[in-house]
């Protein structure tokens, strides 16, 4: 039998799969899935402060990461080093510390916390955590659709965005406030090494299937509710984890289209 909390839990996973659809689209076109990594690892730091401050925050995860997303805008323009070499340093200096961080909080905190943290637990969500989902849902395609324009153009070249007058650090800064606002709301669904996964494959997938982008950025979303919905009643009637359910079920369609594209190329 259905239950409420199931309800809360399908309509949370449809919120953040049409948020994370598009956003996931410029992931994609940007090549920016290490950024996502990185941003993914930074809320786990967010998270342990949090945990040990006493109280659950998002106020601690956008913190971490609007100052990762200034430090990673920064790094790309001046160009210093490689991005990659940056990103994975980066990266599990975020994933480290906010282990330290997290076990510093109360024992059994630590231990009944630590499979929620990295594998999410989208079942736990209340009507509070539905409603926010919504209203950041809306609030970042409203942002996707203002920038639409100068998103695409970076995406093409970022010298033809400079030659049309559109600032690439602003612009890259605005994508990554995207990315990383979607991942700090992500994460307590699918958890920390899952997140970047949903924002990925539903976008890979709708690559195989587009001739422009913005079909992409309207397939993907779909992929993506298709693929929580499904994951969500497989979880609830074979008992199964459900974020990995999730995204097993994003890469079964993803392996299906694939292998669809390449016989329709034969």
């Amino acid at each position: 039998m259905i239950t409420i909390f199931f309800i809360r839990a399908v309509l949370a996973g449809v919120g953040i799969a049409v948020m994370a659809g598009p956003i996931g689209c410029f992931v994609v076109w940007r090549r920016m899935a290490y950024f996502g990594e990185t941003l993914a690892h930074a809320t786990l730091l967010g998270i342990s402060l949090s945990m040990v401050a006493g109280y659950m925050s998002y106020l601690f995860i956008f913190l971490i990461l609007g100052g990762l997303v200034l430090f990673l805008a920064m790094i790309k323009r001046f160009d210093t080093l490689p991005i990659d070499t940056v990103l994975g340093g980066v990266s599990h200096f975020c994933l480290a510390l906010g282990l330290i961080v997290f076990s510093l909080s109360p024992s059994q905190q630590f231990m009944s916390n630590m499979t929620t943290l990295f594998f999410g637990e989208i079942l736990t969500v209340s009507w509070l955590d539905v409603i926010t989902i919504f209203i950041s849902a809306l609030l970042l395609l409203l942002m996707v659709i203002l920038n639409w324009r100068r998103l695409i153009i970076l995406c093409l070249h970022q010298d033809i965005a400079v030659t049309m007058g559109i600032s690439p650090f602003k612009t890259n800064i605005i994508l990554l406030v995207l990315l990383a606002s979607a991942i700090a709301l992500m994460v307590k669904m699918v958890g920390v090494l899952l997140v970047v996964s949903l924002l990925l494959i539903p976008a890979a997938t709708a690559k195989l299937l587009s001739h422009s982008p913005k079909q992409m950025a309207y397939l993907a979303p779909i992929l993506g509710v298709s693929a929580v919905v499904v994951g969500m009643f497989l979880t609830f009637y074979f008992d199964l984890p459900t974020g990995p359910t999730i995204i097993l079920v994003s890469g079964i369609l993803f392996l299906g289209f694939f292998y669809y594209s390449y016989c329709c190329r034969i």
